[in-house]
């Protein structure tokens, strides 16, 4: 293996891969997904993160486009190596780095080929040697030989590996060096929730899931001998899974109590709620399926925004770091080359949510139909490239149809925007106005006014955060027009409150603009 170095394996590395019952809290990553909350966020992030695609740009002057034939581009959208597609790569490569903290993969360059190796995180670990920060592998005889063919010499031998041949994405780490195993972190609640499934299978094979007392009439089963058979007549019958919804028959005035559940199993079902919400947080998830106090979205698109912003997001850019850094040479980063995962893939299943987030791009003549068309793997039509708002265009002028081409001039760009954002909070404030004046036809009007922006602002809010706003400004926006209604009303009489209120409200269409540059 090339720029590589060997050296016998160290006690201090042997003792780290083998491990201690100390360390680990008596659990390893294989049985930890035993916990079906863990496994399922663990596969959630992990099933995301090698579901969305990683392409290679290259911005050159105002136009940014996709490397398709670059080797680095191919590696991650085709063929990681020989034997995995990419999304099992990154599933796998995700899994090393959730579980154990640290998701490796070798980048081979022999031969001309260049493939990504994963290294098994049981038997790799990173650290600092005179100042350089290196991979030491122990790799098993069923790994890629062909690949390391020092190994073949000497299996008994470590790989050292150099960073700048690793793509390494860490978990949580304090040294910045390697991660900490996310499992070891949360050993506790994992193992809590394992146990819980193992006392629940317990309760099942009783058939029941109190306790029985029976009851036998004074002067019954004095000889210890006779006791012991009935009883053990009564479990041999009665007791176990296989037994269960057996009609029982008691004779001699025995009597049956049947005990209620006990407490410590009735909290320990309870706290199993608890502890589904546990794990979620160790993951970094706002919610997990079981919890019934899952936080709700009022779309699609706010869901995954929160994911993106509290889980998978930190993890999508900085494996994007490392491809930047480790698969791309200096002249190609001068180049302005650089990789971008398309998070916009997680809306895919919402058709509607999707197509909703592609007209207001058209719409604010960010992309062109044909681009839009291109995000469903539709073809293009006669006169897509036409950067144009179909709502306003009104076709019968020549101008109209001619393709225009994006303005190279970001100022030029950034006001077309701010002016379509003008024009619909312009109508936003326009109806704010008119339900303002109708306040002012019977009842309290500032009493009125308070509920009324009390449930005003939210909504603005929303429209707001819809067009990447700030809600905020929703609040100042809200705050200042019941100021200025409260002095109206305070100024006026209830006969001259209308004509004031309709002559201030009047005016408000020119704060739109307030609300998009603040």
């Amino acid at each position: 293996m090339s720029a590589t170095g060997l050296f016998k394996p160290l006690q201090w590395f042997m003792n780290y891969i083998s491990g201690n019952e100390e360390d680990t809290r008596n659990i390893a990553p294989e049985n930890a997904v035993k916990s079906a909350a863990f496994l399922y966020g663990v596969r959630k992030i992990s099933n995301n993160f090698g579901m969305l695609p990683c392409s290679l740009y290259r911005k050159k002057g105002d136009s940014t486009l996709v490397q398709d034939s670059h080797a680095s581009h191919i590696v991650l959208k085709s063929a990681p190596n020989a034997y995995q597609v990419p999304s099992i790569w990154k599933q796998q490569h995700m899994n090393h780095a959730l579980l154990w903290g640290n998701g490796r993969s070798y980048i081979s360059r022999e031969k001309g080929t260049l493939e990504l190796i994963p290294l098994m995180p049981d038997r790799t670990i990173t650290c600092m040697v005179k100042g350089e920060k290196i991979h030491a592998c122990k790799p098993d005889r069923d790994d890629r030989f062909d690949l390391m063919t020092d190994m073949r010499k000497n299996p008994e031998e470590t790989v050292v590996i150099k960073d700048i041949d690793v793509i390494h994405t860490m978990g949580f780490t304090l040294d910045g060096i390697e991660g900490i195993s996310l499992v070891r972190m949360a050993a506790i609640t994992i193992m809590s929730d394992i146990a819980a499934d193992k006392h629940s299978l317990s309760q099942v094979k009783k058939a029941y899931s109190g306790g029985l007392v029976l009851e036998a009439p004074p002067g019954e089963f004095r000889e210890e001998a006779k006791a012991k058979e009935f009883l053990e007549q009564w479990r041999e019958t009665h007791d176990g899974e296989n037994n269960a919804g057996k009609t029982s028959l008691l004779r001699n005035g025995v009597k049956a109590t049947v005990l209620s559940m006990s407490n410590a199993d009735a909290q320990m079902f309870e706290g199993r709620k608890f502890t589904r919400q546990q794990i979620a947080l160790w993951l970094g998830l706002e919610s997990i399926l079981g919890d019934d106090n899952s936080v709700s979205y009022k779309s699609l698109e706010q869901k995954v925004l929160a994911y993106l912003m509290n889980c998978l997001g930190a993890w999508l850019t900085q494996f994007e770091e490392q491809a930047n850094a480790k698969l791309l040479n200096d002249r190609e980063k001068r180049g302005g080359y650089y990789f971008r995962f398309n998070d916009g893939a997680l809306l895919r299943s919402d058709k509607t949510a999707t197509a909703e987030f592609v007209s207001k791009l058209i719409a604010a003549t960010i992309i062109n139909r044909n681009e839009g068309r291109a995000m469903f793997d539709l073809n293009p039509v006669d006169g897509g490239e036409v950067f144009a708002n179909p709502a306003t265009t009104s076709g019968n002028k020549e101008e109209d149809t001619a393709p225009v081409k994006p303005s190279s001039n970001a100022t030029q760009t950034s006001k077309s925007v701010d002016d379509i954002l003008e024009k619909v909070f312009s109508e936003y404030v326009t109806v704010e106005a008119k339900r303002v004046q109708d306040l002012t036809k019977t009842g309290p009007f500032v009493a009125k006014v308070e509920k009324f922006y009390a449930q005003w602002e939210p909504k603005l809010a929303d429209k707001l955060e819809e067009f990447g706003l700030e809600r905020d400004k929703a609040r100042i926006h809200c705050a200042e027009s019941s100021e200025q209604l409260v002095q109206i009303a305070e100024k006026n009489t209830e006969k001259t409150l209308q004509k004031a209120v309709e002559t201030c409200t009047n005016t408000w269409s020119i704060r739109a603009k307030q609300l998009i540059i603040g």
